[in-house]
């Protein structure tokens, strides 16, 4: 909020990675009961990756500091 300059919103989440200068970035949503197919076109995010707490964990664990993430349109 340009106003306040405090996030439009503030969802906790357990599992952040931030990618595109830590604006964006992969993290579990708890709000959300499904994720895929093409849920995307009427429930989409801001930007960000959302994922199950199972896949947000296990790319989280996965995952390194420097890691290369490409990101397809």
């Amino acid at each position: 909020d340009p106003e306040t300059g405090e996030p439009e919103w503030d969802s906790h989440v357990d599992f952040w990675l931030g990618v595109v200068g830590n604006l964006v970035g992969f993290h579990n949503a708890p709000w959300q009961s499904t994720f895929g197919g093409n849920i995307y076109t009427y429930y989409g995010s801001h930007g960000c990756i959302r994922m199950s707490y199972a896949s947000g964990q296990a790319l989280y664990n996965a995952a390194q500091v420097g890691d290369v993430v490409v990101i397809h349109k």
